[in-house]
Parts: structure tokens; sequence; C-alpha cells
């Protein structure tokens, strides 16, 4: 048996130089391949090619004008050209055994460049580029700095972090797919037209135990290298070997050759910062020995940070579960509900009652536009099924809720449910359930039961939304709503319900309830068999004109939406995608006035007017 101090005693002994150096070199490989591929594919220079600047140029100015007067002069074709071959030259001289000062010139300017064309080859770029810019950038400082330990120390053991946080979180993303999870995701990549290798799938093809087996080795050292800090560093070098190995093989199988040079250029600094025979009172720290500071302020820095984001976390649940202090509570036979009701005057009687319902992941705030037009003439409702999850937490429970809410809020007279998406559908099964108390349906871009299996554009982000729903609402429950980016939908909205808008799109609760309901619309679906609900209500049909073009299966599910009910009329808002029928202000505008004519002919048609009497209270 071989002892763990011998399996120590063979591991490479890497000094702080040697760290660096390799680093540098791994990473330089990685640019001089990305340039070479650049000038040796005219094809992607041309009209339309990945590299053709006219495509980004206009956005790109007008996004980041003054970015632009740096970019652009660099960005034609002569220049482009020169500037790659200038990093041509700078790669070779890491490659080289060159002089310190020239290194740190040499790495700075691939870092440069990597930044500076970054637009230009904006759809040609992917991990391995952005990787290998930030090792050139670190290397740079750190010999910039190599008069300073520890500064070089620092910059070693940020660039072995790195490494770390990337395969963690590659590693626990993976494990959301059901094709990782099942051993499957191997042989469905090489079956694809840009990563597939028709040998590599007949291999994989044909021993499924042992592939699976090698998947779900791949997926345990992502997610578990952090181990590789622990244990005074012994584990590092098997996971640098064992995800080495993997970037070597998706280099044959995938012709991913680039991610193989970019992530083991941070192999050399993992090597260094967790060999603790480096560390102060190590056996080779001869010199200086390493510094060890980086990664305790990083601690430090992470649980500050931590204790701040959960405080900003704790108030603004507080700020969400406190609302716009007008909510009124509703006890259905599924759960509390609550709810805000507009238009309602004291003294004034409404036309009609809306009931407002949300989509999938959606906010009562995005209503807004709608609802202040609505509430001219309407008393209109919206609620929140997030605040307060149903009983159970079923979609039957949803729609019990729902139509509870009708039954006490509509006085006796039919109810008029809107709803969008999601909430398209939960309104045709509430009026399904709650029968003459809802007395017309608008749906708005709604969810069909025969979506997914129907539309292959619905059906093929099916297994990506509800991985990407789970991973949010963690993150949001590990306090990380703070750090998420602002939607800028919520810039549309009107200014005084902002606000409370990114409140509620930070809150877990928000993204507990999208994955649960998501969840659990597919159970749904499949055991709807894509059949709708079988009511005859009669149904105002609109959909966006942009969510038609991208999805022809949607127009043809949302016209037999109309053809099943007893009245209908179909719209198309032109210009509108599947969010702006809501946030844009034109469109809900647009919107309202449909919902107005609709009621109109409905009432004309014999839909009962509105008697008074007393409404339930909440």
């Amino acid at each position: 048996m071989i002892r763990p101090s011998r399996l120590l005693s063979r591991r490479p002994r890497l000094g702080r130089d040697e760290a660096l150096g390799g680093a540098e070199r791994l990473a330089a490989v990685c640019h001089a391949v990305a340039s070479a591929e650049y000038l040796t594919r005219e094809i992607d220079r041309g009209p339309g090619g990945l590299a053709d600047w006219s495509i980004e140029r206009d956005e790109f100015l007008a996004r980041s004008p003054r970015l632009g007067a740096v970019v652009d002069p660099v960005s034609g074709p002569a220049a482009t050209r020169a500037a790659h071959i200038a990093r041509l030259a700078a790669a070779s001289a890491l490659l080289a055994p060159t002089p310190a000062p020239v290194r740190a010139a040499a790495g700075a300017s691939l870092a440069v460049t990597s930044a500076v064309l970054q637009p230009r080859n904006h759809f040609g770029a992917d991990g391995a580029d952005h990787v290998s810019f930030m090792v050139s950038a670190v290397c740079a400082l750190a010999r910039a700095g190599r008069a300073n330990p520890r500064l070089v120390d620092a910059c070693l053991w940020y660039l072995a972090s790195q490494a770390t946080l990337s395969y963690t979180a590659s590693g626990w993303v993976k494990l959301t797919s059901p094709a990782w999870r099942s051993g499957r995701a191997v042989r469905e990549v090489t079956r694809t037209r840009t990563y597939g290798d028709p040998l590599a799938w007949k291999v994989f093809d044909s021993f499924p135990r042992v592939t699976a087996a090698l998947e779900r080795g791949v997926l345990a050292c992502e997610c578990l290298f952090p181990v590789s800090l622990l244990f005074g560093g012994r584990p590092a070098p098997f996971f640098a070997a064992a995800m080495g190995t993997f970037h070597l093989a998706n280099t044959r199988v995938m012709g991913l050759g680039r991610f193989f040079w970019a992530f083991t250029s941070m192999y050399p600094p993992l090597l260094y910062a967790t060999d603790r025979r480096r560390r102060a009172g190590g056996a080779d720290a001869a010199g200086a020995p390493r510094s060890d500071a980086f990664p305790r302020t990083v601690a430090l820095g992470a649980a500050a940070a931590a204790v701040a984001l959960n405080g900003a976390r704790l108030r603004r649940r507080r700020r969400v579960r406190a609302g716009r202090g007008d909510e009124r509570v509703l006890r259905t036979a599924a759960g509390a509900l609550r709810y805000r009701v507009a238009g309602e005057p004291p003294g004034a009687a409404a036309t009609a009652t809306v009931i407002l319902v949300n989509g999938l992941g959606a906010i009562p705030e995005a209503w807004e536009h709608l609802a202040l037009d609505l509430a001219a003439d309407h008393r209109v409702i919206t609620y929140d099924r997030a605040e307060d999850p149903p009983l159970g937490g079923s979609l039957d429970a949803e729609v019990t809720r729902l139509a509870d809410l009708v039954r006490a809020e509509g006085a006796g007279a039919p109810v008029h449910l809107v709803g969008h998406s999601l909430g398209g559908y939960l309104a045709l099964r509430a009026a399904e359930s709650a029968g003459p108390a809802v007395g017309a349906v608008t749906l708005l871009d709604a969810s069909h039961p025969g979506q997914l299996r129907r539309s292959e554009v619905q059906a093929t982000g099916t297994a990506q939304l509800g991985a990407a729903l789970r991973i949010i609402a963690w993150s949001m429950r590990l306090g990380l709503g703070e750090l998420a980016q602002r939607p800028r939908t919520v810039d549309r909205l009107p200014e005084h319900v902002r606000g409370p808008a990114v409140d509620r799109f930070r809150d877990p609760r928000l993204w507990a309830a999208a994955d649960r309901e998501w969840r659990e619309l597919l159970r749904d679906f499949e055991a709807k068999a894509g059949d709708p609900p079988a009511t005859a209500v009669p149904r105002l049909v609109v959909t966006a004109e942009l969510s038609e073009a991208h999805d022809p299966v949607h127009a043809r599910l949302q016209d037999e939406y109309a053809a099943a009910g007893a009245l209908a009329r179909r719209e198309v808002i032109a210009g509108a995608d599947h969010d702006d029928l809501l946030y844009r202000e034109e469109h809900a505008l647009r919107i309202a006035a449909l919902v107005r004519a609709f009621e109109t002919e409905a009432r004309v048609a014999g839909i009962p007017e509105r008697k008074e009497g007393s409404r339930a209270s909440a």
C-alpha cells in the first residue's frame, strides 16, 4: 500500500516563479491559437461572419459611446489583423525564456488586446477566451509587482480560487440537468451537429453504463472541486489531472481545443497555492514563504458579505410582506390569498369586476399600466400567488383559490378574468370550475396544454427552464438577490411601483413559487394529454406579434383557444413580444381598449348585466 506521505512527496514541486510562468505559457498558447484561427478563417471576417463588425458596431456604439471611441478604430479589417499578429508575437514572447519585464509587457498586451477586440469578436468568443484573458491580466499584474512576493502570491491564490469556483459552479449547474443526472448527456452531445463526433457516439452508445459512470465521475469532480483546497492540498493533483483529462477528451471529441489550454493555465497556481510545503514554516518555503493572506481575506470578506446580503434579504422580505398597505386577505378552501382592489372609490359603482392573473414567476406590479387604465370604470383586482403558497402546492389548489376569489368578489355578477401566459391557462381552468361566476376571459399569450407536445420551440427549453428556476430560487434563499441584475422591464412600469417590483423580483418566495408551479404545470399538461379546459366561456384571445413570429405553432394554439369560446375575438398586438403586452404602456392601453370593446360585445350577445348587491368580505 502506498502511504499518503509518499503520494505527497511525488507532487510537482512548483515554486512561485514556476507557477507564474506555467500559467503565463499555457494561457499564451490559448491566445495564440485564437488569433491564428482568426487570421486563417477569412469567412468569419466577411459579410455575415461571426467577426463581421458591421453586425455589432451600431448597437455597441449606441450602448457604449465612450468605449466605442477606443474600440471602433481598431475594429477595421486591417487594424484587427495587425492586432492579432501582435498578439501572436506577445504569445511567442511568453513561450520563450524572456526576461521578467518583457513577460509583464507581453501579458499586459494580451490582456488589453483581448478586452479591446472582444466587441469585435463578440459572436465568436467563448469561455476559453474569458479565462485566458483573466489569467494573462492577473499574471501581468503579478509580474509588475514581482518585487513584492505577497502580491504575487495573492495573484496566484486568485487564479487558484477562480479555478475552484469555475469547476464548482459548472458541476452544480450540471447537477440540475436531467441529462447529466441520468448519464445520457455525453451521448446526446456527441450526436449534435455542432459538437458531435460519430466515432465517439458509437463508442459511448455501445457502452452506456461505462459512459454514465464517466459522466458522473466528471460531475463528482466538478461539484467536489473545493476538496482540492482541503487536507493540506493533497487532493489537488488528482482533481487537476482528472479535469485536465476531461478537457483533453473534449479537445478530441468536441473540438474544444482552446478550453484545454485556458483551464489548465490555472492549474500551476492551484498546485502552488495548495502545497502546504510552501506555506510559512513549510519544508520547501525557501526564501520568502508563501503568503496565505488572500484566502483569509476573502473568507472574512465572504462572511461579512453573507451577513450584509442576508440582512438586506430580511429587510426586503418585510417590505414585500407589508405590500402597498391596502392588501386584503381571503381565506379560501386552498389557503389564504392576498389581493388588492382598485377602481372602487366610495359611493361609486363600477361597471364590472376584472381579476388580473399573473404568469409564471410574474409579479402583480407588472399589471400596473393595464390596472390603472381599467380602474377608471372597473373594479380591478390583482393578487399574489407567491406570498402565501396554496395548501398542497398543486395547480389544482391555485385554481381553487382563484375560483374562490371570483365568487367572493363578484357580488353575484359575472367576473372578467384576464390572464397572461400561465395566468391565461389558470383563468380558463377557474372559469371551468366557477361556472356562471365567470362571464368572460381574456387570454394574453396564454399557455396551452398542448404546447410542449406540438411546439418544438416550447419543448426545447423545458429542462433548461426548470433547472434555471431551481438555481435562481436557491440563490435568492442564500441572500444573493441583492446581486441580481435589475430587470430592464421594471423601468417601463410607472415610477411608483418600480421599487416594490424590484423587491418582489429579488424575493425568494417568487422564485420558489415559480419553481413549484413549473413542475406542477408539467404534470398537469401531461395529465391533460394536451387538451384545453372544457369551458365555452366567451373569450378575447390576444397574442404578441413577435411571439407568433418566433413560434407559428403558438398562433395555431391560440386560434384553438378562440374557436372553443361561445363568443370570441382574436387580436394580435403589432410589434409586441411576450412581456411587452404588460410592461409597455402603449400595448397595455391597447389591451384595455380591447377588453372594453369585448365586454360591450358580450353584453350585446346576452351576458348578464351586473347586479347590485353586497360583496363577500375578505
